[in-house]
């Protein structure tokens, strides 16, 4: 049986500016192609809160245009859009969706890989 991944990254390690975001997407979309129980890989691209700072945004924006170029448009999961991603209030890190943005997430990627809502 082969099975669909969906990578998700996250905006918990924006900061890491001595990390390199493309080697460990690479590394891991190299480990993933070889494992003959994957079928299909996809991307679900990073939603970015309209009120990040600019530079933390610019690298999160690149990762998705580098996925989206790496995997292709059918295994590209877009983004929400701006205005529809917001940050939990009580999040002191800033880091974490509020439940709202998680299930417009979520429901995007299952549109997205089954060609239907759930």
């Amino acid at each position: 049986k082969q099975f669909t991944v969906i990578i998700q990254a996250g905006v918990n390690h924006r900061s890491y500016h001595n990390t390199d975001d493309e080697h460990d997407i690479r590394s891991m979309l190299f480990d993933a192609r070889r494992n003959p129980s994957i079928g299909e890989i996809f991307f679900n691209g990073v939603s970015i809160p309209a009120d990040m700072d600019a530079a933390d945004a610019d690298r999160l924006n690149r990762l998705n245009r580098f996925m989206e170029a790496e995997l292709g448009g059918d295994y590209y999961i877009p983004p929400l859009q701006q205005a529809d991603v917001r940050v939990a209030h009580n999040d002191r890190f800033g880091i974490h969706y509020d439940q709202a943005t998680v299930d417009r997430i979520s429901a995007k990627m299952i549109r997205h890989v089954t060609g239907s809502d759930f």
